[in-house]
């Protein structure tokens, strides 16, 4: 029987709200290149290749809050944007325990409920307490983010038979992207408009009513759900199983050479994504010298090209998979080689455009068009392997990727100081050889067969 067999069958609207629910994972807060109203300038020195931004200090004086501006020095800048990281990485191992005994609708609602409220009270923090307390503020919000990716990949993992999961997993795993789009073009405008404080509040509200509807339309499993037809239900529950309480393997699970080859293919892809997450936006207002309105758009094109690339490549991996055209460790390794090795390239083409700032943009564009394919491969893959504890595999290895991403922040401080473009191509080399190396590890020793430690009926 398959999920769409039922006008809007509970298992697709369950999906959905997986979906919306990381969508609001990534996307509680505007980064610090928005904490400026749109007619507030951070200009850039005229010049060629070596043209640096202009820096002022890190100390903001009354006329600085008046205005809106908080022009804080790169490495406050990195401070802020890493102070997510520890919180984050700290509760993904809870957070996966927790949906796989308990079911994940709870963690997944509290955790974006929490994020909505200290979104709302992040410009609080900033007026009360500076950079110190905006810090704090981030660590909070990592901790309660922390466990939301486990608990969508839960979610995957109890309503997504096997056969569907290449298609349904790149959708819900590209609801951050789908959010980037919304959230970097709106928030641009909201701020050109309305100044940076209208974006924390703005998607404290989303999540927030957001939350409210999850809470009265989901629920954790098939098993549970008051209204699914009884065989859906049957089907569902013996492909995918139910929320146990069981004795997680921890020996088995971390020294098992499948895990550590998605935790070094995840870390590769963490490094790079969320380099250009992070990053891009400084890129193109301080080197490119876009405005913050044509920033916030351009921002957004590249993951746009990200969802459309991953939702066909969803497509053909589902489909030439159940017609047995290739195994479904093979798919995950090609298409994993795809967003490893091709982004990178891209990158590094974008920094050798130099000051073309469109060139340089499509370059962007063309590397996050080949993430796609990561969803439908290195993603899901974890499903494949674990039915009972899907939830805690996914938190290792998404722990391990923001783990390696952590210090890329500082690297950056260090390394582009004064955002000049010859610096800005050391990491984009950096980036390069990250994702290549990771790649290959992956590819040596990934598996998508079910683990004996995961066979305990």
């Amino acid at each position: 029987m398959r999920l769409r067999e039922r006008g809007d069958p509970a298992a697709v609207r369950a999906l959905l709200h997986g979906f919306f629910g990381d969508l609001l994972r990534l996307h509680a807060a505007p980064v610090p290149e928005h904490f400026h109203n749109g007619d507030g300038e951070t200009s850039t020195a005229e010049g060629g290749r070596d043209r640096p931004a202009n820096r002022v200090s890190s100390f903001y004086d009354e006329k600085t809050k008046k205005d809106g501006e908080y022009p804080w020095t790169a490495s406050e800048k990195a401070a802020i944007l890493s102070s997510f990281f520890p919180g984050y990485i700290l509760t993904h191992i809870p957070g996966g325990f927790m949906a796989d005994a308990y079911g994940a609708k709870h963690v997944l609602g509290i955790g974006v409920a929490i994020s909505a409220v200290l979104s709302a009270l992040t410009p609080v923090a900033i007026d009360i307490g500076g950079v110190v307390l905006l810090c704090i503020t981030r660590i909070v919000m990592g901790l309660a983010q922390g466990p939301l990716f486990p608990a969508v990949t839960t979610f995957l993992a109890r309503w997504v038979p096997k056969a569907q999961r290449g298609r349904l997993g790149g959708l819900v795993f590209t609801g951050p992207q789908i959010g980037s789009i919304i959230a970097n073009a709106l928030t641009g405008v909201l701020i050109s408009a309305f100044g940076w404080r209208c974006g924390f509040y703005f998607w404290a509200v989303i999540g927030l009513v957001w939350f409210v509807i999850y809470c009265l339309l989901c629920y954790s499993e098939p098993a549970i759900h008051p209204y699914i037809t009884p065989e859906e239900k049957e089907m569902l529950i013996a492909e995918c199983g139910s929320a146990v309480k069981l004795k997680v393997p921890w020996m088995k699970l971390i020294f098992y050479w499948p895990t550590f080859a998605l935790m070094m293919g995840q870390s590769g892809h963490g490094i790079l994504f969320f380099f250009i997450c992070t990053n891009l936006p400084t890129y193109f207002k301080d080197v490119l010298q876009f405005s913050v309105s044509m920033n916030g758009l351009l921002t957004s094109v590249p993951y746009a090209a990200l969802w459309i690339s991953g939702a066909i490549s969803a497509v053909i991996a589902d489909t030439v998979i159940n017609k047995g055209l290739i195994s479904i460790v093979g798919i995950r390794k090609l298409y994993t080689t795809i967003a490893s090795v091709l982004p990178s390239i891209c990158v590094l083409l974008a920094g050798y455009a130099g000051c073309n700032q469109y060139l340089a943009a499509s370059w962007f564009i063309l590397s996050m068009f080949f993430k796609g394919p990561f969803y439908p491969g290195l993603r899901v893959n974890a499903l494949d392997i674990t039915k009972y504890f899907s939830g805690v595999l996914s938190a290792f290895v998404n722990a391990a990727g923001s783990l390696a991403y952590y210090p890329v922040s500082y690297i950056i401080a260090a390394v582009a100081p004064q955002n000049t473009l010859d610096q800005w191509m050391i990491m984009f080399w950096i980036m390069f050889g990250t994702s290549s190396i990771t790649n290959i590890i992956y590819v040596i020793w990934a598996s998508a067969d079910r683990a004996e430690w995961d066979k305990i009926e």
